[in-house]
């Protein structure tokens, strides 16, 4: 009796069934910020709060789809997974041939060869499924973090915005020439049509930066638009979700013209999605970074060994020393 190795596998644990919904609610993901554009009231986590301009992202997220741990270690050790799985498909299948010619002394033909082909585009169907299922848990986990630091954010850019308005601070600063809209522009033109070829890309302006003494207020802007960060990322995520769906359906149709692997491809929507993602958390935690720098007084020279060597500083200057005074008090948070 022929036992397929491909049922098997079906079954195993690597390929049990996830579900995969929307990681926002349609109807729950939202931006808010003030409508007369005075900055003084917007919806943020459904109460009326001063924000001042800031742009608040309401995001309901299953908490279920949270992971612990680092999101992006995991979804690194989920492509692995994927090669892994693929590999398995790839073995079952030459292994029910194998039996088949073993126990029938011909090799599948006809019906028998249909119906092996179908079980290949159920496993490969479950392949894709997983893989949207790990990148769904990472991109959760992402937003839910995104989350926690808005009201953080929130408190920062107030506090950066009182001061620019009695004093703009001219310390030059270092950030990079490109913005988060930009990243999104990038995959959906590039970045995501590549990897559905399987070739994974890097932005080509990520390590060019520039210097400005009046830089203060571009780093102000990217504080301000945090909630539009986090729809940027929202974004990252509908387009690897739309090239997943793409990716499967070609596989399973057999129509894979320019003979890339579909584990591959699968891979290659992951790192880039991932990659988009990571950029647009880089920028906004070196806007958060950049701002608080901003607030710190430069250190008069000390005028003698003696002051230097032997004066303590009092409790309340202690703070100050150590980076945890009022005007610095995000230094001690856990910036993204």
């Amino acid at each position: 009796m022929f036992t397929s190795e491909l049922d098997k596998l079906l079954i195993s644990e690597s390929f049990k069934d996830e579900e995969v919904e929307e990681t926002c609610d349609a109807q729950h993901s939202e931006i808010t910020s003030p409508d007369d554009g005075s900055g003084v009231k917007g919806n943020a986590g459904g109460k009326d709060i001063e924000t001042e301009g800031f742009i608040w992202y309401e995001c309901d997220i299953d908490e279920a789809n949270v992971i612990d741990g680092d999101p992006f270690e995991f979804l690194t050790e989920a492509m692995y997974q994927n090669v892994i799985n693929a590999n398995n498909i790839s073995i079952a299948v030459l292994a029910d041939k194998y039996k088949y010619l073993r126990e029938n002394g011909e090799e599948m033909v006809g019906e028998a060869a249909e119906a092996q082909n179908e079980k290949k585009k159920g496993a490969i169907g479950k392949w894709f499924k997983r893989v949207a299922a790990a990148w769904h848990k990472f991109i959760s986990t992402i937003l839910e973090k995104m989350t926690r630091m808005q009201a953080k954010f929130l408190m920062l850019f107030k506090k950066a915005k009182a001061i620019a308005r009695e004093n703009m601070p001219k310390r030059e600063l270092e950030a990079p020439i490109w913005t988060t809209n930009q990243i999104s522009a990038w995959l959906k033109d590039t970045g995501m049509p590549e990897a559905k070829k399987g070739n994974v890309l890097k932005y080509p302006d990520e390590n060019k930066t520039r210097k400005d003494g009046a830089l203060f207020a571009i780093e102000l802007a990217v504080l301000q638009g945090y909630g539009r960060s986090m729809k940027t990322v929202k974004d990252v995520d509908r387009e690897a979700q739309k090239a997943f769906k793409e990716a499967k359906k070609k596989a399973e149709g057999e129509n894979n013209e320019d003979g890339v692997s579909y584990a591959k491809i699968g891979n290659a929507i992951t790192e880039v999605g991932k990659y988009a993602v990571s950029l647009i958390m880089k920028r906004v935690n070196i806007a958060a970074k950049n701002i608080t720098s901003s607030f710190k007084k430069e250190k008069p020279a000390k005028e003698d060994k003696k002051a230097e060597t032997k004066e303590e500083p009092k409790a309340d200057d202690k703070k100050t020393a150590t980076g945890e005074s009022t005007v610095s008090f995000l230094d001690s948070l856990d910036f993204i």
